[in-house]
């Protein structure tokens, strides 16, 4: 009975979940239900009887008033019985058919309860606007009546996703104030159910008998999900979820250890048997219900297996398939398609001052095709000027429903680059309205407000979180998201990866970039490919993220198979970039009290691999910070590089920098070391020629140094790293460009993406070194890109502290040789078809320096 419940007074979808909350426990109780709602949904069924038993709702009465939005021309040709009402007919025929082929059980069920006569329909309607009227009755067999009125409909969204709520009333509770509201609820209903309501202008009409034929098509007599043919098993989908319905005679048939289960199913399976995973794909589904078949065939029971997983199967295999199969043409048949891709081309080239190259155009018609693809071309290749060529087409007046904006989410200091190549890109033909979150005050009151009115929005990777609810609200299929250097999103458990995947799904052109697509193992494309993909990772890649860590080489093939139809890829050689200049190698002895300080450091720290691996890159160039004992830089540095640091910590002491008052005075008496001083010269000959230069380096002390010693010596010198604010770093970054200042000393950590110097600077120089190719191949591209003539030179000079053949020496060269060894691996693997992990350092990488 009613009065055995704890029911509360109102009910908030946000607070409770009202299906669960309140409607089943009270529907389990119920004899009679009248109900007066807005909206119908034969899923709501679906939802209700999953847990009510075949008992209760053959015993329950309901009746239900839905409303129908007519027009008042329809309205008075029903009236009159006139060709408008078997026009309405007509279209409540063609949603019952649509809800067959997509849910035939939750049909079933309908029919059922109307065959019975346990469910009766009408629907109402209004002059004019809608019937919006919604209120239920529930009664008890103690004739306990419950009333509710509120917001919510007779729909799935109405009790599970839109914001709903509704006051209830109870019959035994007595209130004066309460006391009239269930009896004049009850009057309501009857004279709505009776047609009676003449005077409000309201009509409730008996369901036509040819719905009524219609659906009762598909009572088999039999109510599913409590009710099914005996010696049958039953497959069906339920919001992509897989479930078994077993009716069999011998319920030992699916003992979880006979071997059809453990050897054929367990696989499947999340939990004890029949708990499905949630992420089946529809290849593993197609492989469950064959070896449902045949083991229905050899065991003798009947197998049903319902439309909706049928339909799902096909959609799914259709889908990504053809998907796929289109990715792969494009690629290798783009001749096939010369009038496509030359209406496109047309197109773009009408709304772009820029000419984009022949592999340019190619891949951003390939990503408009495509819609949800990456883009791996390497850096320096113009992937911003390819994104905008797509965005050209897509947003132009030729094309139907054009988009609107770009969303881009990047590093910061990438924001620059995408405000200056759309003005590149577009010129006098295009407005640039950005919204730069950085650049404004109360940057979420921005992007709600203005949001429409820009065409260029920028927000970074570490304020993704903060703005992620506003993305969800603005995001639509009128957007482009882009995800540039997409690496960034490293960890797939994170809040982040999170909160990018879920905002990808409000849109239909999402695009991935970046020139480095698995720096650390293959774990990396399950991120993006999640991004791009949403569900449809599971019903065509379904990789396990530990699957991903360390495939076999089969694997690897099968992946590379299934990711070559979704990315695009370009390399300088194909745009007709230049090839720089052999590498300049600088390499000085070390005077006898740098030799004296090196054997020392064997010494001292030849148990600790990677403790003299930081302390001799330090002697190599800047002798003092021995001193300071203060790692973070590189430490910082090397992370990227996967070097498992917990493990290293585990074993060796960073913080042992102690140093005898000789020592101590060994440090000083050196002071600069052999290696900056000549390195410095080449600078300032460099520099006093009129060459701009850009010097790398790990630690800030050195970067001081340099700028101190330039300045010194009258050259105009800035320097950039972590800590300088990102508005100074343009102002900075300008300047050296417009000529200003002469020498830019920074870090790759800091610079080494998303800044664009090769129309100004074609001298690089490496004063410090680390196991890092990520950083050294992003330094490099920096003044090695797309925009060089063909006859411009490129340099990039490298200074080693190297000692005579038989004494201990600095690893300056060993460092340089085996990155150039892992450099060509990746340039190797960049030119070929496949999509390979970015040589990486490990501990033994280290140790292998001093054998």
């Amino acid at each position: 009975m009613f009065k055995s419940l704890n029911l509360k007074a109102d009910y908030y979808s946000s607070e409770e979940n009202l299906l669960y909350d309140f409607y089943e426990p009270v529907l389990t109780r119920t004899v009679r239900y009248d109900r007066v709602s807005g909206y119908f949904s034969g899923k709501l069924f679906r939802n209700i009887t999953k847990s009510l038993s075949e008992e209760v709702l053959s015993s329950i009465k309901i009746r239900l008033i839905i409303s129908e939005e007519i027009s008042p021309s329809d309205y008075e040709a029903i009236k009159l019985g006139y060709q408008k009402r078997q026009e309405l007919i007509d279209n409540l025929s063609k949603e019952i058919e649509m809800i067959s082929k997509n849910d035939e059980v939750t049909l079933n069920n309908i029919a059922y309860l109307i065959a019975n006569g346990n469910l009766d329909i009408k629907f109402g309607f209004k002059e004019q606007g809608k019937f919006h009227s919604k209120f239920s009755l529930f009664y008890d067999e103690a004739e306990n009546i419950i009333h509710t009125k509120g917001s919510n409909n007779e729909t799935i969204a109405g009790y599970e996703n839109n914001y709903e709520a509704f006051d209830v009333t109870l019959s035994w509770i007595e209130n004066d104030f309460y006391r009239e509201k269930i009896p004049r609820a009850q009057r309501e209903f009857d004279l709505l159910w009776n047609d009676k309501k003449k005077e409000s202008y309201i009509h409730v009409k008996e369901i036509d008998e040819v719905i009524k034929e219609r659906l009762l098509e598909f009572n088999g007599g039999i109510y599913y999900l409590t009710k099914t043919p005996e010696n049958t098993v039953i497959l069906t989908l339920d919001n992509s979820q897989l479930h078994l319905i077993n009716h069999l005679k011998d319920r030992s048939m699916f003992d979880p250890n006979k071997r059809f289960i453990k050897r054929k199913i367990d696989k499947y399976l999340s939990g004890p048997f029949p708990e499905f995973k949630n992420n089946l794909d529809y290849r593993q589904l197609i492989s469950i219900i064959e070896e449902f078949k045949k083991h229905s065939k050899k065991f003798n029971y009947n197998l049903v297996v319902s439309k909706e997983l049928e339909s799902f199967i096909e959609k799914q295999n259709l889908m990504i398939n053809e998907r796929s199969d289109y990715g792969i043409y494009l690629k290798k048949e783009m001749s096939y398609l010369k009038s496509e891709f030359g209406n496109f081309k047309e197109i773009v080239n009408s709304e772009l001052v820029r000419e984009l190259r022949t592999q340019q155009m190619h891949s951003a018609f390939y990503m408009t095709e495509m819609k949800r693809v990456a883009n791996f071309s390497v850096p320096g290749s113009g992937k911003t000027s390819m994104v905008y060529g797509a965005f050209a087409y897509l947003s132009s007046t030729e094309v139907r429903n054009p988009i609107k904006r770009i969303l881009m989410i990047g590093p910061k200091n990438s924001f620059d680059s995408w405000k200056i190549e759309f003005k590149e890109n577009f010129g006098h033909k295009r407005q640039l309205d950005y919204l730069d979150i950085h650049e404004v005050e109360n940057a979420d009151l921005e992007l709600y407000s203005k949001w429409d009115k820009k065409n260029l929005i920028l927000i970074n990777y570490e304020s993704l979180l903060k703005y992620y609810h506003i993305l969800l609200d603005k995001l639509d299929s009128s957007t482009m998201l882009v995800f540039d250097e997409v690496h960034r999103i490293k960890n797939y458990e994170s809040e982040r990866a999170y909160a990018a995947k879920k905002i990808s799904l409000k849109t239909n052109f999402r695009f991935v970039l970046t020139g480095t697509p698995i720096p650390n193992s293959y774990t990396d494309v399950y991120n993006f490919l999640n991004i791009l993909f949403g569900e449809d990772y599971d019903y065509f890649f379904n990789y396990d993220v530990h699957d991903l860590k360390k495939p076999n080489q089969t694997r690897i093939e099968e992946i590379n198979n299934k990711l070559y139809p979704f990315y695009w890829r370009t390399n300088k050689k194909e745009l007709g970039v230049p090839d720089a200049n052999p590498d300049i190698i600088k390499s000085i002895q070390p005077t006898e009290e740098e030799q004296t300080l090196i054997d020392l450091l064997y010494e001292k720290f030849g148990h600790s691999p990677f403790s003299l691996y930081i302390r001799l890159i330090q002697l190599s160039s800047n002798p003092k910070l021995l001193l300071k004992g203060n790692f973070s830089e590189l430490i910082e540095t090397e992370e990227e590089s996967n070097i498992n640091f917990n493990h290293i910590l585990s074993y060796e002491d960073f913080h042992d920098y102690s140093w005898t008052e000789k020592e101590n005075e060994l440090i000083n008496n050196i002071g600069v070391s052999s290696k900056y001083k000549l390195m410095l010269e080449d600078l300032l000959s460099l520099a006093s020629s009129g060459k701009r230069v850009i010097v790398w380096c790990i630690f800030v002390d050195t970067i001081n140094m340099v700028q101190d010693d330039l300045i010194s010596a009258g050259i105009n010198a800035e320097k950039i790293f972590g800590s300088t604010v990102h508005a100074d770093r343009q102002v900075i970054i300008n300047r050296f460009k417009s000529g200003e200042i002469d020498v830019l000393i920074t870090n790759p950590h800091t610079l080494g993406e998303s800044v664009s110097l090769h129309k100004h600077c074609h001298n690089a120089i490496y004063l410090e070194c680390s196991f890092n190719l990520t950083h050294l191949l992003q330094s490099r591209d920096r003044i090695h890109r797309l925009g060089l003539s063909k006859d411009q030179e490129t340099n990039y000079y490298f200074y080693f502290l190297e000692s005579e053949q038989g004494n201990r020496s600095t690893i300056d060269d060993k460092i340089y040789q085996r990155l150039a060894e892992k450099e060509e691996t990746m340039l190797a693997a960049i030119d070929s078809d496949g999509v390979n992990i970015m040589p990486t350092v490990s501990i033994n990488d280290i140790k292998d320096l001093f054998k």
